[in-house]
């Protein structure tokens, strides 16, 4: 989402909120309703965790990636005349476990932020921020005790 107002168009997001982190862009975290977590922050980097703490997906530097398991995945899609092919390069143990270090880094930030009493600037629904950080805090605690790749997600 490129300048988009996140917490807008985040509409599966609920509860949602968006706070405000000093020399950051905002952060908008939310709940699925199978629990899973997102946390935008601003554009880029978005990252996805499962209830259980592990990377899901995440969007960086323009690129998405996939949870293959033990791995991550990036795609990519190359839009043609006729058709638009899903191109997949699966990342090795050692880059998967770079790219975690740098996505914990970023959690930890945002983990500290709302751990310290964050107020957010907006919510939806109003009341649902103290739920949602119930949530949220804990799923990234876990994430940040031992960053793994959630199961590997099957194409639909």
């Amino acid at each position: 989402m490129h300048d988009e107002d996140v917490m807008a168009e985040a509409k599966a997001l609920s509860p949602r909120a968006e706070f405000p982190i000093p020399g950051e862009p905002d952060v908008t975290v939310g709940l699925f309703r199978d629990g899973r977590v997102a946390i935008y922050c601003g554009d880029d980097p978005v990252f996805q965790l499962d209830p259980d703490g592990r990377l899901r997906r995440a969007f960086v530097g323009g690129k998405l990636l996939r949870a293959e398991g033990r791995t991550l995945s990036v795609l990519t899609r190359e839009r043609g005349d006729d058709a638009t092919t899903l191109n997949r390069i699966d990342l090795s143990l050692t880059e998967t476990g770079r790219f975690l270090d740098i996505a914990a880094a970023r959690l930890a930030a945002f983990a500290a932020v709302l751990g310290n009493g964050a107020v957010a600037s907006r919510a939806e629904p109003a009341d649902g921020v103290e739920e949602l950080k119930q949530t949220v805090l804990p799923t990234l605690n876990r994430f940040l005790s031992a960053p793994r790749v959630a199961p590997q997600i099957v194409d639909r």
